[in-house]
């Protein structure tokens, strides 16, 4: 009888990507926008850039990320901590937590309310004693939830079982809903964004009058900002993005420390005919989950990472789908929505094969919310791309370990047992885990891989990604 090893991560509690970058606003709002109006509201660069790290700090690291808090503690576990914890930096709002989504609705940040509650505070403080240092991320770390107030308006939607509704977050329907990462696109809300950063810019003049000290430079008229704010918030391509802050002595890009900040936003890179194949960290041996030291009775860690070298290293298609339920698979993306006008087992290669495009902001652009009313369009073209190897390549990884990571532990994956409605804790012989990992190409987004022991044999039952 041969033994499977592997270490089985049963806790709800685990660790998950502990430098992951999953965003509301992106980076090139929270991050890059913000030094450049701080800059020009009065701040040094050297503060202005303290502040829009510390408006960037909650979408990293390994607390923070509201994708990887709901579903850690949303979807396998219910902590309605974490999930305050979440309501605070993302979805500003005073509703009950636990609670109802339309109880828990967000409010854009105009004018005293949860959405800037937190920001009005720091500009009212006097802080002589706070080292200077610390006063920039109090006022910087501030800004998130405000600025996030309006690219997550409305009433949250909610990711299907596991996830609960009186504890999980995710963008509003009427924004693109909890697998799109539309409502973070700038130029899909033109005014929205103008809106975020008019009250942004208003609050970084008050800091500045109540505190004299920071002062650098006189602040700008708003009318002389406004225009360029429409431009930044047009750019519906990176190569756009990078244009518009390049275009700035004052502000100029080498000023900026997270220099990669735009590699990753979810737009199109801008030209979809030459796209770059990368690997991006160097090859090594990478130690797998399935090396550790603790049994797995049911040889549920050996399967999955076979399957995901099938899936994401060899890329044999047919190999890898007699592991999958296709029937299962398509019910889950479809998620109560309007099915898809691709042939069920045309439109599972194309949720599996379209990870492994290199732009993924393309793949946004093209339905990345798979199943979703008003999809079928762009899915169809997205299958046409991924059939067209010369324009559009996939990405190639030597190993697991390059392709994948849970950060904060030697694996490229977590394994978690997975709730049932009638079962809230999973036992110890569970049947149901998910492969929590997030594919280094694409880091907005934490996906689970939903597995299920079926007679004896394994079966990939699911395929989720959440987004903020």
């Amino acid at each position: 009888m041969r033994m499977c090893f592997g270490r089985l991560f049963l806790s709800v509690g685990l660790t998950l990507f502990a430098t992951s970058r999953l965003l509301c606003w992106e980076t090139d709002t929270h991050y890059g926008l913000t030094k450049w109006l701080a800059a020009k509201a009065g701040f040094s660069l050297q503060d202005a850039e303290a502040i829009a790290l510390a408006a960037q700090a909650p979408d990293e690291g390994q607390l923070y990320p509201a994708p990887i808090a709901v579903a850690k503690y949303t979807c396998f576990g219910r902590d309605s901590q974490a999930s305050r914890f979440v309501q605070e930096h993302h979805f500003p709002s005073y509703g009950t937590v636990p609670g109802e989504p339309k109880g828990r609705a967000v409010v854009p940040g105009i004018r005293d309310n949860a959405a800037d509650l937190w920001v009005r505070k720091e500009v009212a403080t006097s802080f002589a004693d706070v080292p200077r240092g610390e006063a920039l991320r109090n006022f910087g770390t501030s800004l998130h939830p405000l600025e996030d107030s309006w690219s997550h308006q409305g009433i949250p939607d909610i990711p299907p079982w596991p996830c609960t509704d009186q504890l999980s977050w995710g963008h509003p329907k009427q924004r693109g809903g909890w697998r799109s990462h539309n409502a973070d696109i700038t130029h899909l809300h033109i005014d929205d964004s103008l809106a975020t950063a008019a009250r942004v810019y208003e609050m970084m003049v008050e800091y500045l009058d109540g505190h004299p000290s920071f002062r650098v430079y006189s602040s700008f008229p708003w009318s002389q900002v406004e225009s360029r704010v429409r431009d930044f918030a047009a750019g519906a391509t990176k190569a756009a993005k990078r244009k518009w802050f390049d275009s700035d002595p004052d502000v100029p890009l080498s000023s900026y420390t997270y220099r990669g900040f735009l590699d990753h936003i979810n737009l199109p890179d801008g030209s979809h005919t030459s796209v770059s194949i990368r690997s991006p960290i160097p090859r090594g041996r990478i130690v797998s989950a399935a090396q550790k030291a603790f049994a797995s009775p049911n040889c549920v860690q050996e399967f999955v990472e076979a399957f995901l070298r099938q899936w994401i290293i060899e890329q044999k298609v047919e190999g890898y789908l007699q592991s999958i339920d296709i029937p299962s698979v398509a019910a889950r993306l479809a998620s109560g929505e309007q099915t898809s006008q691709l042939e069920p087992q045309l439109w599972v290669m194309t949720a599996f094969r379209m990870w492994l495009l290199p732009d993924h902001g393309l793949v946004n652009q093209l339905g990345h919310g798979i199943g979703t009313g008003g999809q079928a369009e762009g899915l169809k073209r997205l299958s046409e791309i991924l059939q067209d190897r010369e324009a559009f390549p996939l990405m190639r990884y030597g190993s697991l370990g390059e392709a994948i990571r849970a950060p904060g532990t030697a694996a490229p994956f977590l394994l978690v047992a997975v709730p049932t409605e009638k079962d809230q804790q999973p036992s110890a012989q569970n049947q149901r885990y998910a492969a929590l990992f997030q594919f280094r190409h694409a880091p907005h987004d934490a996906l689970a891989l939903t597995v299920e022991n079926r007679n004896g044999k394994w079966k990939v039952i699911g395929l989720d990604w959440f987004i903020e």
